[in-house]
């Protein structure tokens, strides 16, 4: 089904609106000195404390976008700030515009309709036709270093979006927006409470849910309502570069699909491209917090979340190849987001499942804990949220404070008891509604080992560390690998081995660990399950008919019984 109300045909309930006489309300400009951003923490709460309907919100928010002097008090945030961009809202307004009253969709309608501007430049490559102002409350800067009549700020906008079509089209061959071969895609350059935004105007000819689309772009990113970046050339530089790429990325994107439900993947991909286009700019570096404070937090979340997201498809690219990208949006032309990504990743012999334990992995070596074989930005990102520290086990029984919705996780320090003395089994339980996946970092002497885990379908796991109360720390990474339900809980538990039990029998060393050695030495039988150091009972690196002749003379002749291998 292609999706629904696009602005071909606000354009003609524009033309009614005209034939009827003005509304109510009219659109108002947005003041340089206002802040939107955090709106819809205060709209979003409204509506899920249940106070207006969705289509009230989805109102609110562009009219906080479009129209802040016409936001009623109720629904302004105490701190707003500009948001990244409004293709969500706009897309969330489209899929619920009958749930909008008549007089909502006529202003929606006045919002996303430009009718006139002083000036249209077409960029050097005559890939854009920007249209922008002179003068009024939407007139960009007027710096024309070159004297050739053009100003400065619509001439980069111009080598920017020229810049990301050649590395969308000549180098990564992507689909172009519907209707570009015919002519130049549209970018205005308007007022808006965002840094930019692409809009679906309507349906293009192939046979999958494509959408021919504008581009919104603020006409001056003046004021202190943006956020920094890193551009050596200065902050408004630095965002006209990273809005022309991110939103593009989005028209390309409508090339393959137009879906909100989908949402959270188009702001993670474009948010990457533009760290990809213009590395100098570190803009996304402003989301990173949001992603790294609330690792518990589905990975697929619609919101400013999904802004933090970019650090997945920076993990699928750094893994698999930049490829990896434009595979998903083939198959994003038929199935949802997560369903494209597996189905790339087919490709590769993996799945969503079996790559995101170590996806958590990576993302706990950041800032201070940085190393080399994981992202290659890693020194730069914040550290990860730990979940909590355990120091009293074997005795206690761990939950989690936070527990992780679908594609979330945990981070659990444990520190040993160096009065504990044994090997420890962990045992990992989890709700049985979802898969499960662990991964086990122990860090010994300067070094460490990495173990990764999949649950059963009882949502069961175990692992085992040999003399626990020697190794420097330990830290537990649990997951969720299946994308549905949220604070999904689990349980870890701890039973300590001796030394010499090396059947895992729970209790103190016996003939039934005798025999265990006889047949691994002698018949080819099994070796412990968890490390094979329990079956070195005299610590020499060998395990042979000594271990068995010392095990004896622990168990039936007063012998030393064995105590951990350092070696």
């Amino acid at each position: 089904m292609k999706y629904p109300l696009k602005p071909c045909l606000i354009r003609s309930l524009l033309a009614i609106v005209i034939l009827i006489g003005p509304v109510a309300i009219m659109a108002a400009e947005i003041a340089e000195k206002s802040k939107i951003g955090d709106l819809t923490s205060r709209i979003d709460q409204l509506y899920s404390e249940g106070k207006i309907g969705l289509g009230d919100k989805v109102f609110l928010n562009l009219q906080a976008i479009y129209s802040d002097s016409s936001l009623p008090d109720f629904a302004r945030s105490d701190s707003p700030e500009i948001i990244k961009s409004a293709t969500g809202y706009i897309m969330e307004a489209f899929n619920n515009w009958d749930l909008m009253s008549p007089q909502q969709q006529l202003l929606v309608s006045e919002y996303l309709t430009r009718s006139s501007f002083d000036a249209i430049y077409i960029s050097a490559e005559s890939n854009f036709a920007i249209y922008y102002d002179t003068i009024g409350t939407e007139a960009v800067p007027a710096d024309d270093i070159d004297i050739n009549g053009i100003p400065d700020y619509v001439e980069r906008i111009g080598i920017y979006a020229d810049s990301t079509y050649r590395h969308c089209h000549n180098t990564l061959n992507y689909l172009k927006p519907p209707g570009m071969d015919e002519k130049p895609y549209k970018i205005y350059l308007v007022r808006i409470g965002a840094y930019g935004a692409t809009v679906a105007d309507a349906p293009g000819d192939s046979s999958w849910n494509d959408y021919s689309s504008h581009i919104e772009i603020h006409c001056s990113f003046a004021g202190d309502i943006f956020g920094p970046n890193d551009d050596p050339e200065g902050r408004v530089i630095g965002d006209q570069k990273v809005t022309c790429a991110h939103e593009y990325l989005h028209a390309v994107q409508f090339a393959y699909d137009c879906d909100f439900g989908n949402l959270w993947w188009m702001e993670c991909t474009a948010v990457f491209f533009e760290d990809l286009l213009f590395p100098e700019v570190n803009d996304n570096y402003n989301y990173l917090d949001v992603f790294f404070n609330d690792p518990d937090t589905f990975l697929t979340v619609p919101d400013y979340h999904a802004y933090s997201t970019f650090i997945w498809a920076s993990y699928l690219v750094e893994k698999f190849g930049i490829g990896i990208l434009k595979s998903t949006f083939e198959y994003f032309r038929y199935y949802e987001a997560i369903a494209s990504i597996d189905s790339a990743l087919n490709a590769y012999g993996e799945r969503i499942r079996h790559i995101f334990p170590e996806f958590t992995l990576w993302n706990y070596f950041t800032a201070n804990r940085a190393g080399e074989v994981y992202h290659a930005d890693a020194e730069d990102y914040p550290p990860v949220e730990v979940d909590q520290v355990v120091t009293g086990f074997p005795s206690v029984i761990v939950s989690p404070v936070r527990p992780p919705d679908g594609l979330g996780s945990n981070y659990l320090i444990c520190r040993p008891d160096p009065a504990e003395d044994g090997f420890f089994m962990f045992d990992f339980t989890g709700s049985t509604f979802v898969e499960w996946g662990l991964t086990n970092i122990i860090f010994n002497n300067g070094g460490l080992n990495v173990q990764e885990y999949l649950a059963n379908s009882n949502g069961q796991t175990r692992w085992g560390v040999y003399d626990f109360a020697a190794i420097d720390s330990m830290v537990i990474i649990p997951c969720v690998i299946s994308r549905y339900i949220n604070n999904n809980n689990y349980n870890i538990t701890v039973e300590v081995y001796e030394f010499g039990d090396v059947d895992f029998s729970k209790g103190p060393p016996n003939i039934l660990d005798i025999v265990f050695l006889l047949n691994q030495v002698y018949k080819g039988g099994p070796v412990p399950q968890f490390d094979v150091r329990m079956s070195d009972i005299n610590c020499d690196e060998k395990v042979n008919i000594i271990d068995i002749v010392n095990l004896i003379n622990a168990i039936y002749k007063g012998g030393t019984f064995p105590g951990p291998c350092r070696y």
